[in-house]
């Protein structure tokens, strides 16, 4: 707590000073972006010591230096999820690793998932992605009755670079909505996602136009080509 704090004054005061020395040379905006920048920095520092008031703030603060956008909603994302101080650094440590904002996608994930680590397994696909999976990873959830499924659906989606995430999540529900069991909804997913923007619309077409599922799901195999 000690180290943190005196790292926190530390940059203050370095931020101080410069605006002092340099601050006349440059125009008022400039000093209002430097005062705002101390006050994004003290509130990250207050973010992290909410979230680890175990001793592992110092860590937070670190981590939370190297992304390029506002780190505290992903950081209070992850400490809402996760039980144990050494897990919730985890999360932290992975999402700012995939450089884009995920604090949506945890929380997602932490609503799908019974178990802390399948949470994390479910955020390491959206880190893969470099995405923000949080719409697909609520329509998984919703379509598939296992969080094994789940998980799977995810991955599925996840691998698919070609298809936007939003995309993706119509093609979920769609196939939700198409088809009675869990296994015939996950082949059209896999089918339907190749499909790009197309898919929900595919996957509707060939749902209204066969009778049985086996026939809807090579209807969609046939608009793959």
């Amino acid at each position: 707590m000690n180290r943190l704090l005196a790292l926190l004054l530390a940059t203050l005061s370095f931020t101080a000073l410069a605006d002092h020395r340099w601050g006349n040379r440059g125009r008022h905006d400039d000093r209002r972006e430097s005062r705002r920048s101390r006050l994004d920095l003290f509130a990250t520092h207050q973010a992290c010591l909410t979230a680890f008031p175990g001793g592992r703030a110092e860590r937070c603060v670190q981590l939370a230096s190297t992304v390029t956008f506002d780190p505290r909603a992903t950081i209070s994302a992850c400490a809402a999820a996760m039980y144990y101080e050494t897990d919730r650094l985890r999360c932290v440590e992975q999402a700012f690793s995939a450089g884009v904002e995920l604090s949506r996608t945890v929380t997602a994930c932490d609503q799908a998932m019974y178990y802390d680590s399948e949470v994390m397994s479910c955020l390491a696909l959206a880190v893969t992605a470099r995405a923000d999976l949080s719409d697909t990873v609520r329509a998984c959830d919703a379509a598939m009755y296992y969080d094994s499924d789940a998980r799977r659906c995810i991955a599925t989606v996840a691998s698919q670079g070609t298809c936007h995430p939003s995309t993706a999540a119509e093609v979920v529900r769609a196939c939700d909505a198409a088809m009675y069991y869990d296994s015939d909804a996950q082949r059209c997913i896999s089918s339907a996602l190749s499909l790009g923007s197309r898919g929900p619309e595919v996957v509707q077409f060939c749902d209204r136009s066969r009778p049985y599922d086996s026939q809807a799901l090579e209807c969609i195999n046939a608009f793959r080509g």
